[in-house]
């Protein structure tokens, strides 16, 4: 598999879902990160990625106890 962050950074990402510890998550290009209970808004896809919103650690840190990616491009 690519590299996730590599993948949300590409200009025709749309969105990303994806499991962090049993929960299922899906960030969107309206730069919404939802996981079924909650919400939370980003002004930018960068600004989602240096959040350390999983459990103090970014994205990029938290990647490889992610799973079961699946990704949407634009055309």
């Amino acid at each position: 598999m690519e590299n996730p962050v590599e993948q949300i950074r590409l200009p025709h990402f749309h969105a990303v879902n994806f499991k962090y510890k049993g929960i299922q998550y899906t960030f969107s290009g309206w730069w919404l990160l939802d996981w079924g209970t909650g919400e939370k808004i980003y002004d930018s896809k960068e600004e989602f990625l240096e959040d350390p919103f999983f459990d103090g650690r970014t994205f990029e840190n938290a990647v490889n106890e992610m799973s079961d990616f699946d990704f949407e491009f634009e055309p």
